[in-house]
């Protein structure tokens, strides 16, 4: 199915590209996919997320601690549990608009947070 997904796009693809006076002379264009190769393993925390200050997001939202839904480190249970159900490998915060803090000196300990989130695999 993905084969086919990647034909019918490049197929679109190439024909949308043309420009409009060469789209009345008709050229042959030949796609070859390399079938023969393996899948390249990947590093699946590079598919993690990020979430920002925004409206109640963090505060009342993943993090709030003293809440009946919290862990002992204030992240609320049920929200871990569904990004784990999402199999969100890593979730940095802060992320988005408050990225200048983290870069530059290394306090990434004082100024970043990382969640892992495992599925037990």
């Amino acid at each position: 199915m993905r084969t086919i997904t990647l034909i019918v796009s490049l197929s679109l693809c190439m024909l949308s590209c043309r420009p409009p006076a060469e789209q009345s002379a008709m050229r042959k264009t030949t796609i070859a996919i390399g079938t023969e190769s393996s899948p390249e393993a990947y590093d699946p925390m590079i598919f993690g997320g990020f979430i920002e200050h925004f409206g109640r997001q963090i505060y009342g939202g993943v993090f709030e601690p003293g809440s009946p839904l919290a862990d002992v480190k204030g992240f609320r249970i049920d929200v871990v549990e569904a990004l784990t159900e999402l199999k969100v490998p890593v979730l940095r915060w802060p992320g988005g608009c408050l990225w200048m803090p983290i870069t530059g000196k290394r306090e990434l300990e004082k100024n970043v947070r990382l969640m892992a989130i495992s599925d037990g695999g």
